[in-house]
């Protein structure tokens, strides 16, 4: 018999094997999160692997083969996880989420652990003096769980355990507690702000009195800022109500001027008609000689409009003009650099109109 034949030969093979797979299981890191974040787990090895698999403990979160659609699983966490490239990400982390996650890339496996640290307070809120108060520190993911103590406002070190019992609550309890726990070697902690009414925080202590300068308190500064600011208001508002009206006022004079001078020269007007023939109603009545030129002839009373300017107006103080102008019977707006036909021109808001009189 060979020497590399039969049982011995089929033992060597099942131990190579063994050595050559077993690295492929690599360990992986802890991420922590608490309670509402978002929790990025890496999945170690190469970032854009053809196949993909994440699973927390044996059940699928996400995937893909051959880097086509992600699959999802049936898990609640699958609908709060996305992948950014090979990297599980987790939005809204909640307490259930914590424990052994699975990264398989391309047949290679990483292990990763999520823990997640939740602190609260009970009752939640801002506590009363001298009442009752549970302060609790819990973290998932673990078995068991590692140690865990508070450490007390303006206490350098941790003496208290995970729950910590309040009775009753007093002043120096208000401040920022912080959960403290060693995972790895690595010392990790969360902080908590709990609020005393009547205790240091509280709006009776020395630093919260009220704001004294010159000798008057910061609510009678506010008060006289408040008047100085609305008696301002009151004159700019008067100020521009006055110069509205001296505009307005400016332009019926104007107009009052053109009807005056209409009225007080009705003779010279009629002196101006041009009767039929091209001679003037004075010139017809004198029997005078035209005088020599061309001899203009009045036709008939239609004309056709070529062009008109409307006025598209916010209020009477402004506003913007735009042209329309009819070429080879189509309409054309010219609105500064914009050019373009116009298939209903606004005819009933012309402002100043262009027109050609009619042939006979």
């Amino acid at each position: 018999m060979p020497p590399n034949s039969g049982p011995t030969f089929k033992m060597k093979t099942i131990v190579w094997f063994v050595l050559v797979l077993g690295p492929l299981t690599a360990a992986g890191e802890v991420v922590f999160a608490e309670p509402g974040e978002r929790a990025t787990i890496k999945c170690g090895g190469n970032k854009d692997p053809l196949n993909l698999d994440w699973k927390r403990g044996q059940k699928l979160i996400i995937g893909y083969l051959r880097r086509g659609s992600p699959r999802r699983g049936r898990e609640e966490i699958a609908s709060r996880s996305r992948l950014l490239q090979a990297n599980l990400m987790i939005n809204r982390v909640k307490k259930e989420d914590a424990g052994q996650f699975t990264c398989e890339a391309d047949s290679k496996m990483y292990n990763h652990t999520l823990l997640v640290v939740s602190v609260s307070v009970s009752p939640s809120g801002e506590l009363q003096l001298g009442s009752k108060a549970t302060l609790q520190c819990q973290v998932e993911g673990l078995s068991p769980a590692p140690p865990v103590q508070w450490k007390r406002p303006g206490v350098d070190k941790p003496t208290e355990s995970h729950t910590v019992k309040l009775n009753p609550v007093a002043s120096s309890d208000a401040g920022t507690w912080e959960c403290v726990f060693s995972q790895d070697g690595q010392i990790k902690n969360v902080s908590l702000v709990m609020k005393v009414k009547g205790g240091s925080n509280s709006k009776t202590s020395d630093d919260s009195r009220p704001l004294v300068l010159l000798g008057l308190s910061l609510w009678v500064w506010v008060g006289i800022g408040v008047g100085v600011g609305g008696l301002v208001a009151v004159s700019l508002m008067f100020g521009v109500t006055v110069l509205y009206k001296r505009i307005k006022r400016r332009k019926s004079n104007v107009l009052d001027q053109a009807v005056d001078w209409i009225f007080s020269h009705l003779d010279d007007l009629e002196s101006m008609d041009v009767s039929e023939g091209g001679r003037s109603a004075a010139e017809s009545e004198g029997g005078r000689d035209p005088p020599p030129g061309p001899r203009v002839k009045d036709g008939l009373g239609k004309y056709e409009l070529l062009a008109f300017i409307s006025r598209m107006e916010t209020s009477t103080m402004c506003g913007h003009y735009v042209c329309h102008i009819k070429k080879d019977q189509q309409w054309v707006i010219f609105n500064d650099q914009k050019v373009c036909a116009s298939e209903k021109p606004p005819t009933d808001l012309d402002y100043l109109d262009f027109c050609r009189r009619m042939a006979e």
